[in-house]
């Protein structure tokens, strides 16, 4: 497997020990693959290396800009594709060497050395005697650190995570041992708590400012201690993402910041040191909004259609393409973003941001060094207009990211060290490891993390903090689909209030007339048993209680500092008189009581999922009791449903199963169910699912999974070509 559906990850990357290999080194990597895949690796490689094969242009530029200024992408691509060494044209034959696996599945590399694919692992033989053999799957895991000085996400492999997402005939035997059989475990800790679970709680609360940047990564692909150059930028206490790096989200969670307060990614350009995490926030809580380019959306197509191996019609049902207009400024949460073209070897943007009398601007990887400038100019390769755009970066912001790196494709560090004392005050170096900055050029890195935030607005007035609760609103499930007017009521008659941190907020028994809506920080849901969900940003609570007059059934307590707007019952009833979200709303406290959190919570998929999540699926759900030798399902049947196992014990009838499915197991015959492909699913069953114990199960129809993915897109790819998952 080259793609890892259950994080978003490019399993084989090499792009950069490939580049490294070259013009470092001056060698080539020798990959040991097929024929097939090989094919695949050049696809890639076109658009990274070398950049799209064909661009039209001119295509979504201002009509402010002028033509004398469009940058002709395949000219100043072609400055950039020479071989360093021989000044030929650069081709991926140049960097990159393929071995094939023959019919029988051996490789033969020099000096009688053998790789032969056997099953699940690679067996290397030197003159026909086995020397080594290596497991063929592998299983990522987040960085020790991100700012490559405090170790804050510990490497932990946990066996069971990584092998619930296997098929059956392999998965079962494994988990048949009394070692792992009902273990519920994660894949990542961080100081002893679970990192990628649902009902992780944060180290600490973190409050986003109105405006302000949180640098994730300031490095590039070539330093091990650093992590490459991401931020978050903050419009109005929301987040844009540029180029997150591998895992963002979770490092983020730990400072108390949800996902749902990010709901925007900007993807600067195809380079897997600023692409690797993209896809991963893209496959989180919701649809994620993706805002690049034409050109350069298309390239990313192209990439991750040839990594995964979906088509890019399936991937553009992942998320929503937002395309934007160089020279066009774009209205984001009361502040307007303003992007450019940046001199990189494939298509890249930099961009602006304005807000309340502040700006910033960030180079994007960029060339920006004027010897090379006037060189492109004088081969013809960039207008006169170009040249003056290029020349003339604009320094004349608050805050300005600018790239570091080494030629030709990156800004050297002259280019930076020459400037006014005035600019260096507001400048902060990224794409650069800090050691290879010398003190006596005055550049300082920006730094990473929350806690070194760079924040230019504090404060905002009365009509920002409107469009601000409007957001919100609108982020919520049960207000998604408010008109204006309904969400104007809401609007009249909302009040904002703030609870300090370890404050119980409503408790159990307790009767209320208001539902609260999480507009910042976490909310721990706890039981006479104990801790049942952790809340965040757009959850809600207390609303069926509040219109149908119930007493609440658990006690929610704030576990950061938190800000709530909190809504009267008789508004919240009368604004959802005429939608379905009242009878939803009534079905999720029904299978809520019935005991399906603790079910879910008892499956390690589910278990890394928000409540946010949980209670959207729990919504299409009802309870179903099976008697011993009841069939949930029969093979040859359509494939109407999937079910998750509360109590009871079932089987597969017709399978080679070790042990029975138990409490948590989610079982369904997905690919039936789902168009994971651009076709229509076959819908015949395969398999005959029975009852051995009595129990009862959530049975889940196929129209509620299908609109599940339809709100979180993302979610599917953990079920193609599965079974169950426990």
């Amino acid at each position: 497997e080259r793609f890892d559906m259950e994080n978003g990850l490019n399993l084989a990357e090499f792009e950069f020990p490939a580049y490294y290999n070259f013009f470092i080194l001056r060698k080539k990597i020798n990959l040991i693959t097929t024929k097939e895949i090989a094919a695949s690796i050049r696809e890639i490689f076109q658009e990274t290396l070398l950049g799209p094969e064909k661009i039209e242009f001119p295509k979504r530029f201002s009509e402010k800009c002028p033509k004398e200024a469009y940058p002709d992408l395949m000219k100043e691509l072609s400055f950039f594709r020479i071989n360093p060494f021989t000044r030929e044209t650069l081709q991926i034959d140049q960097i990159l060497q393929f071995t094939y696996f023959d019919e029988n599945g051996i490789a033969t590399l020099e000096k009688g050395v053998t790789v032969e694919a056997r099953g699940d692992r690679y067996i290397f033989r030197e003159k026909g005697k086995p020397v080594a053999a290596v497991c063929s799957s592998i299983f990522p895991h987040p960085p020790e650190s991100f700012d490559g000085k405090n170790k804050m996400m510990e490497r932990k492999h946990h066996p069971r995570a990584s092998l619930v997402m296997r098929n059956p005939s392999v998965l079962l035997k494994n988990l048949s041992s009394p070692v792992n059989r009902g273990k519920r475990q994660s894949s990542v800790f961080v100081g002893g708590r679970r990192l990628s679970s649902g009902d992780c709680a944060p180290i600490t609360g973190f409050k986003p400012p109105y405006f302000g940047i949180t640098m994730l990564g300031n490095s590039h692909g070539f330093d091990q201690n650093g992590t490459t150059t991401g931020f978050v930028i903050w419009v109005n206490r929301r987040g844009i993402m540029v180029d997150p790096p591998p895992y963002s989200s979770r490092y983020l969670r730990l400072y108390g910041i949800a996902p749902t307060l990010i709901r925007e990614v900007i993807l600067t350009h195809c380079h897997a040191d600023h692409d690797a995490g993209t896809f991963q926030k893209i496959l989180e809580e919701h649809r994620v909004t993706l805002m690049t380019t034409p050109v350069i959306f298309q390239s990313f197509l192209r990439k991750y259609s040839a990594i995964s191996g979906f088509s890019k019609n399936f991937l553009q049902k992942l998320f929503i393409f937002r395309p934007v207009t160089i020279g066009e400024p774009i209205p984001a949460h009361g502040g307007k973003l303003n992007f450019f073209y940046s001199l990189h070897s494939i298509p890249c943007l930099g961009l602006e941001v304005f807000f309340k009398g502040k700006s910033m601007v960030y180079s994007g990887d960029t060339l920006n060094h004027a010897p090379s400038i006037e060189s492109l100019y004088e081969k013809g390769l960039i207008s006169k207009e170009r040249r003056k755009q290029l020349m003339n970066f604009p320094w004349d912001h608050d805050v300005i990211l600018h790239e570091c790196g080494v030629p030709p494709i990156h800004t050297p560090a002259e280019t930076l060290k020459n400037l006014d004392a005035k600019i260096k005050k507001n400048l902060y170096v990224v794409h650069v490891a800090e050691k290879s900055l010398k003190p006596e050029w005055g550049l300082k890195v920006a730094n990473v993390g929350p806690t070194n935030t760079i924040i230019m607005t504090s404060k905002v007035d009365a009509s920002l903090k409107t469009i601000e609760l409007l957001e919100l609103i609108q982020g919520v499930e049960i207000f998604s689909s408010l008109g204006l007017q309904k969400s104007s009521e809401l609007l009249q008659s909302a009040k904002r209030r703030t609870v300090s941190k370890d404050q119980c907020i409503v408790t159990e028994g307790d009767t209320s007339n208001s539902c609260f809506l999480i507009a910042m920080g976490f909310v721990s849901v706890v039981e006479d048993r104990g801790p049942v969900k952790l809340l965040m940003v757009c959850d809600t609570f207390g609303e069926f209680e509040a219109i149908f007059e119930k007493p609440h059934t658990a006690t929610f307590r704030a576990i950061t500092d938190v800000e709530l707007v909190e809504f009267p019952g008789s508004t919240l009833g009368w604004v959802l008189r005429d939608s379905p979200t009242l009878e939803m709303m009534a079905k999720v406290s029904k299978v809520q009581e019935e005991d399906c959190w603790q079910a879910m919570q008892a499956n390690t998929c589910f278990d890394s999922w928000s409540a946010l999540k949980l209670r959207q699926l729990q919504s299409w759900m009802y309870k179903k009791v099976y008697k011993e030798g009841d069939d949930v399902w029969e093979a040859k049947q359509r494939a109407e449903i999937s079910v998750l196992v509360a109590h009871g014990r079932f089987v597969y009838d017709n399978s080679d199963q070790i042990h029975p499915f138990e409490r948590g197991a989610f079982i369904g015959e997905f690919p039936k169910l789902v168009d994971f492909a651009d076709e229509e699913p076959k819908t015949d069953l395969t398999t005959t699912l029975r009852c051995i114990e009595p129990g009862y199960c959530f049975v889940l129809p196929k129209e509620g999974l299908q609109k599940f993915f339809e709100i979180n897109p993302g979610a599917m790819l953990q079920f193609i070509n599965r079974n169950f998952i426990e």
